[in-house]
């Protein structure tokens, strides 16, 4: 990409020409006279200047919009060229949450095998919120997981499509106090130690809301996780609570778990697919999400 543009991008998102310079490895007058000659080629001020910073103006904010869109398709050339070198070889990365990676991809990807055999796939396991900067690099091709994630503005190259929805129900070992009471109330829930199983802090807040909205105190999480085997014996000795989607609880009945009853969903949201247009072009990427959309229909 043009460097006046790459010098553009990095002070709007540093807000500081010190700060963009830095980061850029040149030196602030460089970077000041790269500014300046991009405004006078477009004839407007593309930055305001503040005390402490800058910040963007109208014109600024438009031309970001089309210079990140300028960076996508340069990624994007890229691919296709190397592509088109290599011939026929696919490689798809994939960013995909728990219950995706657990669950639903192993018959999506056998699909996807038997049309590219000599595939390479990378599946990368995280939350919507951390994989999205990945997608919007060029560094996945497309997201499987939590389509309610809110967009920022400059998001906005982005399509999300839901495909499922998503329930959560507490759990715990089959000998624990609670399967024993009738109705469950959010008050015996809380007097338990929960366990996390996911790879990001915002799950905690899906059960501290459910905690605030009642005005008990927040969850007491003794254990925050990524690895199921840790999070069921953790379980087992300190009878401890979970909460999970109910697509992943067929695998708790080999080890003693099972939902609580008498409590409904705790948590829900809409899961689907998140991709950039321009990347549907390619051959892999367009023919994941035609399997991925045919597997739900």
């Amino acid at each position: 990409m043009n460097k006046t543009f790459q010098h553009f991008i990095a002070v709007s998102e540093h807000k500081n020409l010190s700060a963009a310079s830095e980061a850029l490895h040149i030196t602030q007058p460089a970077l000041s006279r790269s500014i300046k000659n991009l405004e006078k080629e477009f004839g407007v001020p593309l930055f305001e200047r503040l005390p402490r910073g800058v910040i963007l103006t109208h014109y600024g904010e438009i031309l970001l919009e089309r210079v990140l869109r300028m960076e996508t398709e340069y990624l994007f050339a890229m691919k296709e060229i190397k592509a088109v070198k290599k011939g026929s070889e696919v490689k798809i990365r994939i960013g995909a949450d728990n219950l995706w990676a657990e669950h639903y991809l192993k018959n999506i990807l056998d699909d996807f095998y038997d049309l590219f055999p000599t595939a390479e796939v990378t599946v990368k396991a995280g939350p919507v919120d951390t994989l999205i900067p990945n997608l919007l690099e060029g560094k996945l091709d497309i997201i499987f997981g939590n389509v309610d994630y809110p967009l920022k503005s400059k998001d906005f190259r982005l399509i999300r499509e839901k495909l499922i929805d998503v329930n959560f129900r507490v759990i715990a070992r089959d000998q624990h106090p609670l399967h024993k009471i009738e109705k469950i109330s959010t008050n015996n829930l809380s007097e338990y130690k929960w366990v996390i199983y996911q790879q990001s802090d915002s799950y905690v807040w899906h059960i501290n809301e459910l905690f605030y909205n009642k005005k008990i105190n927040p969850a007491k999480v003794s254990l925050h996780t990524a690895f199921l085997a840790q999070a069921v014996d953790h379980m087992k000795k300190y009878d401890a609570l979970m909460y999970m989607p109910e697509k992943l609880l067929g695998s708790m009945a080999l080890n003693n778990i099972s939902v609580l009853e008498n409590i409904s969903s705790i948590y829900s949201f809409n899961s689907g697919v998140w991709y950039l247009d321009r990347m549907m072009q390619l051959h892999g990427p367009r023919t994941l999400l035609a399997l991925t959309k045919k597997y739900f229909n």
